[in-house]
């Protein structure tokens, strides 16, 4: 069933910058929609109760069917409104230490700063349509004398929070920040998810999440180490870094550690992701399992495959924390609003469109969308399994339509 669009689209699909996704694991593997009279999920199933021939789009495992022009919605929708998606905040906390590249390290100039922050710098040019999706950059250490990078309050990113419909401000700072300094990730992770919570606080319904790159031990000298290196050894002068008035956790990874398990155990819950750069970070897995997530490693020993691997780390990342719940829109002016009146509709990336039922439980095979209150619904939430084909289709849009009866599974 083939039908003109009534107004924009929202960008839905990982090609045009992820319009929303969904964190349950993928359970769709199909690339061919279903076929013949099937309301079975993907691939060639038992005959349902469509009416028509299945979709062929290049999602499998969504389609259920199509309706006849008697229960289309188009014949008597009377608005379609672009999706206004739930924000979502990626917090990065950025390690710009001397280790990642100063003159007293040079050789990691090139293996690492450089690949890490073009892979940074990849990540949000290439998502430009990623509806919904902001990111905020905070440098650490901030500069100053060791003591002043420890007292700062790095709950002020450097970049504050920017859609990546228009990432420049994030990619200037980037070209613009030179490495240098110690390690006080302990000052800098509070910092970090202090901010994610004001936003969160501020934008209730919103997602947030901590995004650590990190290259070396939590650890800053106070005076230049002989070897150019603050890495806790014996010779090494260094100071126990932490914020102001904190006086019970210290710069240890066992510290931090505590620190992003308290933040992922909150409500709302932030979770800390930590990317490992270099031979010595594997201890920074404690972070990052606390944090309720797993270290990411990049070995650093190939400058391509790190600015490579760091680019699709921070894609992968945004697409796990991204949710496909979809704020119901205003109706018409004059209109009332009516919860039996709304319908989802996909279109396919191959030019089929599709209505997705309600399916208030989820049941069968989790094709459709649901409210997130029956009795008194705000929010549409799609179906895992609705929510990760249309993922999966790249080009794929989607629209909610008001005026008609909802189509029911």
């Amino acid at each position: 069933m083939q039908r003109s669009l009534l107004s924009a689209f929202l960008a839905c699909g990982l090609g045009l910058g992820l319009a929303f996704a969904c964190s349950a694991t993928p359970t769709s593997n199909g690339n061919t929609g279903g076929s013949g009279n099937n309301s079975n999920v993907g691939g060639n199933g038992n005959p349902g109760a469509g009416t028509s021939s299945g979709a062929t789009g290049n999602t499998g495992g969504l389609n259920i069917g199509d309706l006849d022009a008697t229960t289309s919605p188009d014949a008597c929708a009377k608005s379609t409104e672009q999706a206004k998606l739930t924000p979502v905040y990626m917090v990065i906390v950025f390690d710009t230490s001397g280790s990642m590249g100063d003159s007293n390290v040079e050789k990691n100039l090139n293996s690492r700063w450089i690949p890490v922050t073009q892979g940074m710098i990849d990540f949000f040019q290439n998502a430009p349509n990623a509806g919904g999706l902001s990111a905020s950059i905070t440098f650490f250490p901030a500069p100053g004398f060791a003591d002043g990078t420890c007292t700062y309050d790095y709950s002020f990113p450097d970049v504050p929070m920017t859609e990546l419909t228009d990432p420049q401000p994030l990619i200037t700072a980037l070209n613009y920040r030179v490495p240098s300094g110690g390690t006080p990730t302990l000052p800098a992770l509070m910092g970090g998810l202090d901010y994610a919570r004001g936003l969160l606080a501020d934008n209730p319904g919103s997602r947030a999440m901590v995004v650590l790159v990190t290259d070396g031990q939590p650890f800053v000298c106070v005076d230049e180490p002989a070897d150019g290196v603050c890495d806790n050894k014996p010779e090494d002068n260094y100071i126990d870094c932490r914020p102001p008035d904190v006086t019970d956790l210290q710069n240890t990874i066992p510290d931090i550690a505590t620190v992003a398990s308290a933040a992922a155990r909150g409500d709302p819950a932030i979770l800390t992701y930590v990317i490992g750069i270099g031979p010595y970070v594997s201890s920074l897995n404690t972070i990052a399992t606390a944090g309720g997530t797993s270290l990411i490693l990049l070995d650093a020993t190939d400058a391509t495959v790190t600015r490579t691997k760091l680019q699709q780390t921070l894609e992968s990342i945004r697409v796990q924390q991204f949710s496909c719940d979809l704020q119901i829109p205003e109706v018409p002016v004059g209109e009332t609003f009516s919860k039996d009146m709304v319908n989802v509709v996909f279109a396919h990336s191959g030019g089929t469109d599709e209505t997705l039922p309600k399916n208030p439980t989820c049941a069968g095979a989790g094709v459709g969308w649901y409210y997130d209150n029956e009795a008194s619904p705000s929010v549409i939430k799609l179906c895992d399994t609705s929510c990760t084909a249309i993922q999966a289709d790249q080009t794929g849009t989607l629209q909610v339509e008001l005026g008609c009866p909802s189509i029911t599974l």
